[in-house]
């Protein structure tokens, strides 16, 4: 913190670990002008960074747990599901603007390697459904993460940036059919905006925990996203 004139900051959102991030409050660990407020109780990442904050509780402000979710699903009844009014934002639309580095070389995979779009799997109660993938192995995955690839341009054949030299991760040859399975994989760790009523054919982000036994409060997917009905009913191509 460069500005003279903030005396101190008061920061508010206990629950939400993606404010743990290096990129966000992480990288103002020990500041003595940030107090964190606990409201609901430190989500996981959060509760670390704690340690390094002085903190406080506001108990007649803010309330000690999480609101839970008010749209009720019944598991007989699907007619009154009522998916969400906004546009799928994609995956361009979703993208930062970011400082333009050198190209690397692309190649970009071929039509019968590229998944041009994906079928939308729904269930019985209108919720999109990720179909399981059969990974390589734990080492080949986490080896494909530090790669940094283009999910988008591997797995769809297409990045968002027309011109590659904006995008921030990387693009080279095709990667072999294995590999792509393995980085749609990763690219579902990240949770689709839309969430469980998305029909994006070509989204490529997670519609529910990919995680077993998941404790879903410290969980970046939504309390709905977990313990989805996972048989599937119909296909949206």
């Amino acid at each position: 913190m460069v500005d003279i004139h903030c005396q101190r900051v008061i920061f508010c959102a206990s629950a939400d670990n993606g404010y743990a991030r290096p990129d966000s409050l992480g990288r103002h660990r020990g500041s003595d002008r940030i107090s964190l407020v606990e409201g609901p109780p430190f989500a996981n990442e959060m509760r670390q960074l704690a340690k390094g904050f002085a903190t406080t509780t506001f108990d007649t402000v803010f309330m000690s747990k999480k609101l839970k979710p008010t749209r009720k699903v019944s598991f007989g009844d699907t007619s009154s599901i009522t998916p969400p009014t906004t546009p799928t934002p994609n995956y361009a639309s979703a993208a930062k603007t970011l400082p333009a580095q050198s190209a690397a070389p692309a190649t970009a995979p071929t039509t019968n390697t590229a998944i041009r779009s994906l079928a939308v799997c729904i269930n019985a109660q209108g919720h999109r459904v990720d179909r399981p993938l059969r990974t390589s192995s734990k080492d080949s995955v986490n080896a494909l993460k530090r790669r940094k690839l283009c999910n988008a341009f591997h797995i769809l054949g297409s990045c968002p940036y027309s011109n590659y030299s904006t995008c921030s991760h990387k693009h080279g040859p095709a990667l072999s059919a294995q590999e792509r399975v393995d980085l749609m994989s990763i690219a579902r760790l990240c949770v689709c905006s839309s969430g469980l009523f998305c029909e994006d054919p070509k989204c490529i982000y997670g519609h529910r925990c990919p995680w077993e036994n998941c404790n879903w409060k410290d969980c970046r997917f939504s309390e709905e996203m977990h313990g989805v009905d996972t048989r599937i009913v119909r296909e949206i191509v």
